[in-house]
């Protein structure tokens, strides 16, 4: 599969500051309600992780979690390995395409503004929902929308680069009907922060999908329960898309809370 990259032409210092500092830096609204999702989980697969921000973040707030990061780009492991040489080990060069290569799997899965990069999101999405054991949480800065009779658009902010946006209904129902096993639920968080204003996707806001497995007992419950096949079309608060086949949807914070500051969805 062909990956457009820039990464590699990044000078040092380019490298060494990457998405750390500024505008969209360590205190993103997306990275601190990442880390609430995480809330209850025992380990993390960090798909895309850079120089380390997320690993940073998680060892100040949640030095419990076992971390594990992976990046395709050698120039982030290193300056990640660098800047953590207690933690070298916790960062490996590698393609998500590759993650069945890795040792066990992970009580959660976080792909944070990578799948806007790819050629498409299907392969890479069941690549790592498999390496979830509880969940899989991905965050987008150039959100899914719906999109007329098209189920991608390179919006060509960067030359030779791809920069993504993809159909909503069709990303959601993949979500929901796509994947190997099937999820319990999809929960939306909105919302999550903009990129920096002087960027051209700089008026568009994080969000984040957060997809939580079936545990035992749900799955027994579900071989023996029709699932919901409701047709309905696309709208803000399904996000189903038109024709798509629906199961469960939420959004948070709910209808009744828009506007509050966003709070953790149940678990």
């Amino acid at each position: 599969m062909r990956v457009k990259e820039t990464w590699r032409r990044y000078s040092p210092a380019q490298v060494k500051d990457f998405l750390r500092v500024g505008y969209e830096g360590r205190e993103h609204p997306s990275r601190l309600r990442t880390i609430e999702l995480l809330q209850g989980m025992s380990s993390v697969l960090d798909v895309g992780c850079g120089t380390g921000v997320m690993f940073e973040l998680l060892r100040e707030r949640r030095p419990d979690i076992d971390y594990l990061g992976i990046d395709v780009t050698a120039q982030f492991v290193a300056a990640a390995r660098e800047r953590f040489p207690a933690a070298a080990a916790r960062f490996q060069e590698g393609s998500l395409y590759e993650l069945a290569k890795l040792p066990g799997v992970s009580d959660a899965v976080l792909c944070r503004h990578i799948l806007e990069h790819l050629p498409d999101f299907e392969p890479a999405v069941q690549r790592m929902y498999e390496r979830a054991r509880r969940k899989l949480i991905i965050v987008f800065y150039l959100p899914p929308r719906p999109l007329r009779l098209r189920r991608k658009r390179d919006e060509r902010f960067e030359p030779g680069f791809y920069t993504h946006t993809y159909d909503l209904g069709r990303f959601v129902d993949h979500l929901l009907n796509g994947l190997t096993p099937a999820p319990s639920e999809v929960r939306i968080h909105p919302r999550q922060g903009t990129s920096d204003p002087s960027f051209r996707w700089g008026d568009r806001e994080n969000i984040i999908y957060e997809v939580p497995r079936r545990s035992r007992a749900s799955r027994s419950w579900w071989s023996t329960t029709a699932r919901p096949t409701t047709r309905r079309p696309c709208s803000p608060d399904t996000a189903g898309g038109s024709g798509s086949s629906v199961s469960r949807i939420e959004v948070w914070p709910p209808r009744a809370t828009r506007g509050s500051p966003p709070r953790a969805a149940p678990t």
